[in-house]
């Protein structure tokens, strides 16, 4: 299996895990458990580096990028906590959704620059876009379920991803189909973060009282 597509990912397997997935990468296994579309969306989560593969950059590069990319995606989240609000919620969140699908469709250019500007970007523009999204969420509901609900469908959306993406190469799509199905969800995300937002900047000290309230009642009333 040397030099095929995602031969990294079965050595990966192999040699961190002790499970060899070699024969899922073409079938499913005919003596484990591993199927072929659970190959591929553990595959996914790497596909970056094996875009970056094709496009003959080193993985020296591909990793300091990656490293680069990931602190870089810490520094905006402190920064979006310290910047806060004093934008509102809508600019930040639509702006940031906008640039992360601009990031993601950057990666279509083959070349090192539009690689390394892509990977960095979306870890600055991912990582300040969340927090305002879930802050909306969090804003319109005191009580924290909004909130929770929110972080639920945040991590369902981290955990999902790798799965469409594998079931997209699966069913013939190329790596540019995925990129360009990823932009158009992101901007889809931040298109729909438009409504509340506003509504949220409009009615604030209304929906803060009413929550409140709510709380207070939930508090205040007898347990059976």
């Amino acid at each position: 299996d040397a030099g095929m597509p995602l031969d990294n990912m079965s050595n990966t397997t192999q040699v961190f895990l002790g499970t060899q997935m070699v024969c899922a990468q073409c079938h499913n296994h005919p003596f484990d458990k591993w199927t072929q579309m659970e190959y591929y969306q553990m595959a996914a989560y790497t596909y970056i580096f094996e875009h970056g593969q094709t496009f003959g950059l080193s993985n020296t590069f591909m990793g300091w990028t990656s490293a680069v990319s990931l602190w870089s995606g810490v520094l905006s989240a402190l920064g979006a906590a310290y910047w806060s609000t004093r934008n509102g919620y809508v600019r930040p969140a639509v702006a940031g959704a906008v640039l992360t699908a601009a990031a993601v469709a950057l990666l279509i250019y083959p070349s090192a620059s539009a690689y390394l500007i892509a990977s960095i970007g979306f870890g600055i523009f991912f990582c300040a876009t969340i927090p305002y999204l879930l802050s909306l969420l969090a804003e319109m509901d005191d009580t924290g379920r909004l909130a929770s609900v929110g972080s639920f469908v945040s991590s369902f959306g981290l955990a999902s991803g790798p799965f469409l993406a594998a079931t997209l190469l699966g069913l013939g799509a190329s790596i540019v189909d995925v990129l360009i199905f990823a932009v158009a969800a992101m901007t889809c995300a931040g298109i729909l973060a438009i409504a509340p937002g506003r509504y949220l900047e409009r009615n604030r000290d209304s929906i803060s009282v009413r929550s409140t309230a709510a709380v207070k009642v939930e508090l205040t009333s007898p347990r059976i």
